[in-house]
């Protein structure tokens, strides 16, 4: 799944219900944040166990509200499921997903529907999915080792995990699985030794990861790295430079 250009973000306007300001339409995936709320004193009450809302501004002076919700460990993957969340009137009720689709859970006073002034100029709310590797307990779905997932089986995930791991075990793996990638997608070994001191550094991680039919994709800090299954095989299909979705 190359990226060929850059990638395009609209801005999500949402504020409070009463007036819309400056509304677009969103790509449907995400927003930008610009101020970190971060947990709003009006938070539900009646969340599900190990659930947390956050809340941000966008460059509007808009406000989000994002519902994460844990998911059990299944078979060495944790995952949780992000979405937009609304403030209603207090005969509302949102109905929230607390596991892999057979239970739910209502918050009072909340709406996953946005205003209708915003669905009618065409505003859809925000839902995303994150995952990581994990042996027992789930880790807190704040944990910054959730990678945001799209289309991502356990499988996939789990194969991209253990090859990553042993790429960045050292210089000499990072080499040894990216120089071929880097010259075959166009830049330098001075690039290459860019990305690998970031990796190796901690101060790039993988953030993002979405698969379709042409392949899967993760992108790390400010840079891409492609991966397929070939000839049966997880494999590691190119390195560039791309912005982060």
């Amino acid at each position: 799944m190359r990226i060929t250009g850059p990638l395009l973000f609209l801005l999500a306007a949402l504020s409070m219900p009463g007036a819309a300001r400056g509304l677009v339409t969103t790509r449907g995936d995400s927003y930008q944040c610009v101020v970190n709320l971060g947990t709003p004193p009006d938070s539900p009450s009646d969340m599900p166990p190990g659930a947390q809302v956050s809340a941000c501004k966008d460059p509007r002076e808009n406000i989000h509200y994002a519902l994460r919700t844990p998911r059990p460990n299944r078979d060495g993957v944790c995952r949780a499921y992000e979405e937009e969340i609304f403030p209603g009137a207090p005969s509302d009720s949102a109905t929230i997903r607390t596991d892999y689709g057979t239970q739910s859970r209502l918050l009072k006073g909340w709406t996953s529907r946005p205003p209708q002034a915003w669905r009618v100029d065409g505003y859809r709310s925000v839902q995303a999915g994150f995952a990581l590797v994990a042996e027992g307990e789930c880790p807190a779905v704040s944990d910054p080792a959730y990678v945001r997932v799209t289309n991502v089986s356990d499988g996939m995930l789990k194969a991209f995990h253990q090859a990553w791991a042993k790429a960045i075990s050292s210089p000499e793996a990072f080499d040894k699985v990216f120089s071929a990638l880097v010259v075959k997608s166009g830049f330098s070994q001075r690039y290459l030794s860019g990305v690998r001191d970031r990796v190796l550094r901690g101060t790039a991680r993988p953030q993002d990861m979405r698969c379709d039919d042409n392949g899967c994709t993760a992108w790390v800090g400010m840079d891409v790295v492609d991966f397929d299954l070939v000839d049966g095989r997880f494999a590691f299909t190119s390195l560039y430079h791309a912005p982060v979705p």
